[in-house]
């Protein structure tokens, strides 16, 4: 493999630390903030599924008129910018949601340009696709042991702030070592003709399918095991962890 190759798979695995971290601040939000409800952190979730559920779809075809590795870099700053924002929230909701939704559309960016930047500069583009999907495992893992880490130590906030530090690092550095190359976009009408091709389509549903269960275990499984299981969030003993949660973990 490439340091082209390798380079464009640390990128999108570092997308992950503003895609997951929030599942890691789950726990303590509610803790925090008892008047955020579990309904509401479902809305926040949703919100970010959908905006980048839509965003996938659109920036597909957009993105394809630009250099991929510009559209990775304005991916990466502007769900940094709303990472960064989202660590002043306090708990407020609309905030939140509203920057969720914001940052499910900067993450949209990322893998169509990075599947696209992969295409124009791999000599093999075929073999290097399938190791590629392995940088999504691995970023969704480092984020969580980072994120975890640095929830556990800081609280909530730098769940939010260690991922905008990570993918604004990223996105100057690919700024730096981003190959030339000479890319030629496909017509509009060819993009759309084969995006509601059958096949696309029905593959298009399967994955749609398939991230329903995976995105709601990476979502929710963190809350349920602290919530089921009571495995304990550490934070400032202040918070008073049992008395500001309503809905306190089992005792086993």
């Amino acid at each position: 493999m490439t340091k082209t190759f390798w380079n464009i798979w640390s990128t999108y695995a570092c997308f992950y630390f503003g895609k997951v971290n929030l599942s890691i601040i789950i726990p303590i939000l509610l803790i925090t903030y008892p008047d955020l409800s579990l309904y509401k952190v479902g809305l926040v979730t949703s919100g970010f599924m959908g905006a980048y559920a839509l965003g996938q779809f659109f920036h597909g075809q957009f993105s394809e008129r630009f250099n991929p590795y510009m559209y990775v870099i304005v991916g990466l700053v502007g769900s940094s910018i709303m990472n960064l924002t989202l660590g002043f929230s306090a708990g407020f909701f609309w905030m939140i949601f509203i920057a969720e939704c914001l940052d499910g559309g900067f993450q949209s960016m990322g893998w169509s340009s990075i599947v696209r930047a992969n295409a124009y500069t791999s000599k093999d583009p075929e073999k290097t696709s399938t190791i590629l999907g392995t940088a999504y495992q691995v970023g969704n893992s480092l984020a969580w042991v980072v994120c975890g880490f640095m929830v556990g130590q800081f609280g909530w906030e730098w769940g939010f702030w260690t991922g905008a530090a990570v993918m604004l690092i990223r996105a100057v550095t690919l700024y730096l070592t981003k190959p030339k190359f000479q890319f030629n976009p496909r017509k509009l009408g060819e993009r759309v003709k084969i995006t509601l091709s059958f096949p696309i389509f029905m593959s298009a549903l399967s994955l749609c399918l398939l991230n329903m269960v995976r995105f709601g275990v990476i979502s929710w499984i963190p809350t349920y095991l602290f919530l089921e299981h009571s495995i304990q969030v550490k934070v400032d003993a202040s918070l008073k962890i049992h008395n500001c949660l309503k809905l306190s973990p089992r005792k086993k």
